[in-house]
């Protein structure tokens, strides 16, 4: 059997585990095998330039420059560096495509066969040199016996059959594993581990962020800090603590594009409360019920299904005009028409905000596969039309019906249970603290008036709660509470509780419980109609999938989030709003009464909030 195929063929270096491996050809191996050889690790210079484009150097360059994100040194690496050595990079995987295709045009002119991944070579064998490249890839190297389980990874994964040949022994692919490998192993972690530490934060306020876990969240402590831009920075963290950006390849520069111009959309008319301020409060409120109810714990939801999630809560109100739905039909304004009168403010809130996302630059769903696209919008709908309050007794009768056994095949569960998870999280400002909703609850009362002053210049009766002249507020704020408030949250409570315990058949998706492959949700399916769309594996799942050397099965689209500050919530489901409420409304009455609130108040303010919410 002749060496030359071998001797024409470039090493391969990858890393497994943290540890740096190399193939080289074997030339006084009687087997004509391969030597795994393991490299010493050598100084990088980045801001260097490569006279010589080699896998290893290449790839030491681009593990350094993960190394210094990871640790915190991203100055370090400046913006010139990085385009630099990912130019290397994209230059040597399409040297690497034009030899293989070469390889491909020559593999029916000679028979010779290499065999599969030998053992590695004996102590005292010298490596052998190649001419420069390998030269300088070999120069310095330890030889070490290579696991078992990492040498069969290696021969499963990247060699295979040729049908054609008379022999079937799988053929060692020099250029095709050295391509795999660099774009499975290591192009897809620097991306993700690239994108996580880019997510820039300034130090004040991600110090703030650390009690994003926490129902007593002061969301205009973090918008004065953050100079006005507490919407993104709640977004930027949570899209982070769950791993969205990573999952499905986010553009970093779109994400940035698409924040800004939600804030602008939420403050170019300058409403009291319908603003960004609210928009942050409400996604981080919903981040409150996702990871405090062990919902994320359990896995009930995808991750496709988290991502719509908070990305509903971001732009539920965006481009809110300051007046109801009921103003708008009363007007005849241009949203009335085009909506037909129905949810006006929330269909054009969802419309505008799917509108950015056509802009190339600020396209953040740019990576979804069609039908992932398909899925995520019919959530993000559905969920933002639930906010409209004239459903809300709608919404909360049928979540009640389905708690008490009942199933209507027009009802999805999962859709409905995020929807009220929404819903919930729209109107929950009365079970924050009294410094939080009463700042809240006079600025949703300045944009009323503001709307009955319209009213009264237009000539047409002022709608509820917007006379400024005979509005009883405190009044208006407890029924609102005892009304909507405290009903909403306490049927909130049982749904996510039967979503993480299940009833006594398990009939919600739990960790004991054996899902069918037809019905993704595990709601069982007598019982339980679910979203006829079937729920998609995500980005994570696919790349993890292709990226896995133990022989273990990769994770599937229903991931943990470890976001709890305490213990898991096995238990009851944690109410923090339930005390609020009942002092919220005590408040009210003394206001009501006539009584001077203003040196309680003052000492609510000088009161900590407790570390963690209990």
């Amino acid at each position: 059997m002749s060496h030359e195929r071998i001797f024409r063929c470039q090493s391969a270096t990858f890393e497994i585990d943290g540890a740096t491996y190399q193939i080289v050809a074997n030339e006084q191996e009687p087997t004509n095998g391969l030597k795994i050889l393991r490299k010493k690790n050598i100084p990088v210079d980045l801001n260097s330039d490569l006279t010589t484009l080699s896998t290893s150097a290449v790839t030491q360059r681009l593990k350094l420059i993960l190394d210094k994100l990871e640790s915190g040194q991203q100055e370090e690496v400046s913006r010139e560096v990085l385009r630099k050595n990912i130019q290397y990079a994209i230059e040597l995987l399409q040297e690497g495509e034009s030899a293989n295709r070469a390889l491909e045009d020559k593999e029916n002119e000679s028979d010779t066969q290499v065999e599969a991944i030998s053992e590695p070579i004996d102590e005292n064998t010298p490596p052998v040199r190649q001419g420069a490249e390998s030269e300088n890839e070999l120069s310095e190297v330890d030889e070490e016996v290579i696991p078992e389980e990492v040498r069969q990874w290696l021969a499963a994964t990247f060699t295979r059959n040729m049908p054609s040949k008379p022999k079937t022994e799988p053929r060692p692919r020099f250029r095709s594993v050295a391509n795999a490998i660099r774009v499975g192993l290591f192009v897809d972690r620097f991306y993700r581990q690239l994108s996580s530490n880019s997510l820039q934060i300034p130090t004040e306020v991600a110090h703030i962020l650390k009690e994003i876990n926490n129902w007593h969240f002061d969301i205009f402590k973090l918008h004065e800090k953050s100079n006005n831009h507490s919407l993104k920075y709640v977004a930027k963290d949570l899209f982070s603590r769950y791993g969205v950006v990573q999952k499905f390849r986010i553009d970093l520069e779109k994400l940035d594009n698409f924040l800004a111009a939600v804030e602008y959309g939420y403050t170019k008319l300058k409403n009291p409360y319908h603003n960004d301020v609210h928009a942050a409060d409400v996604t981080q409120t919903l981040h409150f019920f996702i990871s405090s109810s062990g919902v994320a714990v359990k896995n009930v939801f995808t991750d496709l299904e988290i991502f719509s999630l908070l990305f509903a809560a971001l732009i539920h109100d965006f481009e809110h005009t300051g007046r109801t739905n009921n103003f708008h039909v009363n007007v005849g304004t241009d949203l009335s028409l085009i909506y037909n009168d129905r949810s006006v403010l929330e269909n054009h809130h969802v419309s505008a905000a799917f509108r950015l996302l056509r802009e190339e630059d600020k396209n953040i769903l740019g990576h979804l596969k069609p039908e992932e696209h398909r899925e995520f919008r019919n959530l993000v709908i559905e969920m933002v039309l639930s906010t409209d309050m004239s459903s809300h007794f709608t919404q909360i009768k049928n979540v009640k019906a389905y708690l008490n056994g009942e199933r209507h095949s027009h009802i999805h569960a999962t859709t409905m249970a995020m929807s009220l998870m929404l819903h919930s999280a729209d109107i929950s400002h009365p079970g924050k603290p009294w410094k939080i909703h009463k700042k809240l609850a006079d600025l949703i009362i300045e944009e009323f008036f503001l709307q009955g002053d319209e009213e009264s210049r237009l000539g047409l009766p002022f709608s509820p709660l917007c006379d400024r002249n005979n509005v009883l507020v405190p009044e208006s704020q407890i029924s609102f509470i005892e009304f909507i408030v405290e009903p909403t949250l306490s049927i909130l409570s049982d749904l996510m509780t039967f979503m993480v315990n299940g009833d006594n058949e398990g009939s919600w998706t739990s960790s004991g419980q054996t899902k069918d492959s037809s019905n993704p949700h595990g709601l069982k399916q007598q019982s339980s109609p679910i979203n006829s769309n079937k729920h998609l594996v995500t980005r994570r799942a696919e790349s993890d999938n292709s990226l896995k050397s133990d022989g273990k099965t990769a994770v599937n689209s229903r991931t943990s989030f470890p976001l709890q500050s305490g213990k898991p919530p096995h238990g009851p489901i944690v109410k923090p709003w339930v005390n609020h409420l009942l002092e919220n409304k005590s408040k009210w009455r003394m206001i009501s009464a006539g009584k001077d609130l203003i040196e309680f108040c003052e000492n609510d303010e000088d009161e900590e909030a407790p570390e963690h919410d209990q």
